[in-house]
Formats: C-alpha cells, structure tokens, sequence
C-alpha cells in the first residue's frame, strides 16, 4: 500500500506541474492511481473488521 500511496504522491506532483495540454494525460492517470489505493486500503480495511 505504501507503494501505492507514493506513486499517487507522485502523480498529484505531476499534476500540480502539468501544462494545460497535459491536464487530461495527467488526470487520466491519477484516476487510475487513486483507484487502486483506494481498492487496497478498502481491502486491508475489511481484513481488520473480519
């Protein structure tokens, strides 16, 4: 999950350095991103409760 949570870190960088051409790229990948650490931290998250 770290591993998630840094590359979507680095995606939001990405963004926040991206050209108005770029936004659509930039986004598309981190949708992609934050789905994924959400559906891991949603999966470890039902491991607690049981």
């Amino acid at each position: 999950m770290r591993t998630q949570r840094d590359a979507t870190e680095a995606k939001l960088k990405d963004l926040r350095e991206a050209s108005d051409t770029a936004w659509d790229d930039m986004k598309s990948g981190f949708d992609k991103a934050w789905d994924s650490l959400s559906s891991s931290f949603n999966s470890a998250m039902s491991r607690f409760k049981g």
